[in-house]
């Protein structure tokens, strides 16, 4: 199989994530990196740009690297992963993980360290969602949850500032978006909520909010949410009782 697909994440170009690619030649998967497309085959495949895998948990199986560079498309998949260490998804043009028919994108992912994604679309139904991680560093920017909202990020370790939402959008979720997102959130930033039945706001900045349920808890070490916007929103609120 020959190329392809003009891959813009490759090794010698600056790209905006900062995501650094080892040099390697268009047949050979670099050493950090592992090229997914649709096109591809995981039998014939090795990863490189000419000749990449058919599908993101076949590349998991075989290497603990750190960044899964993806091609244009719709992936359906049940994934399993693990194995303690960090992992960057990264949506090599418009890329969607529908998560209509298994409610779930990854299963045991809460051994990994981080898992972050850039430039990726999420869809389910209902109350689909993304498990994600224990583990430090994650990143969840320039993505669209529609119908799916994230979970088990709550347990992230209580001294992580570094999590983050950024420039994301999340729509048309039925249930409690921001559960568990508190201990230790580096922070929701830039980020658009629309038709979303309750969005437990905390340490959120510059976002927008239209038809939402708004639910501000009992603020404390949680922070404030700060430069919002909100369209035909309903507010709950609770406070912290103090003696």
């Amino acid at each position: 199989m020959s190329a392809t697909y003009n891959w813009a994440y490759k090794p010698g170009v600056v790209n905006k994530y900062g995501i650094n690619i080892n040099s390697s030649d268009e047949d050979t998967r670099p050493s950090n990196a592992v090229y997914v497309a649709l096109y591809g085959n995981d039998l014939t495949g090795n990863g490189s740009r000419h000749y990449p895998y058919r599908t993101i948990g076949h590349a998991l199986s075989l290497y603990g690297v750190s960044t899964y560079i993806l091609g244009s498309g719709t992936y359906r998949e049940y994934i399993l992963s693990g194995g303690g260490y960090g992992i960057n998804f990264v949506g090599d043009g418009e890329v969607i993980f529908d998560i209509a028919y298994n409610g779930v994108m990854f299963a045991g992912a809460a051994s990994l360290q981080s898992l972050s994604l850039y430039n990726i679309k999420i869809k389910g139904i209902g109350d689909s969602y993304l498990v994600a991680v224990n583990g430090n560093n994650n990143v969840i920017r320039d993505c669209v949850f529609d119908g799916a909202a994230p979970a088990r990020m709550g347990l992230i370790s209580a001294g992580d500032t570094t999590f983050q939402f950024v420039n994301t959008v999340f729509a048309n979720y039925v249930g409690v978006f921001g559960y568990n997102l508190y201990n230790g959130l580096g922070g929701v930033n830039n980020c658009t909520f629309i038709n979303m039945n309750v969005v437990q706001v905390g340490k959120y900045s510059a976002s927008v909010f239209k038809n939402c349920n708004i639910s501000i808890n009992g603020i404390g070490a949680v922070g404030y949410p700060r430069y919002c916007l909100f369209f035909h929103c309903n507010f709950s609120f609770k406070c912290n009782s103090h003696s």
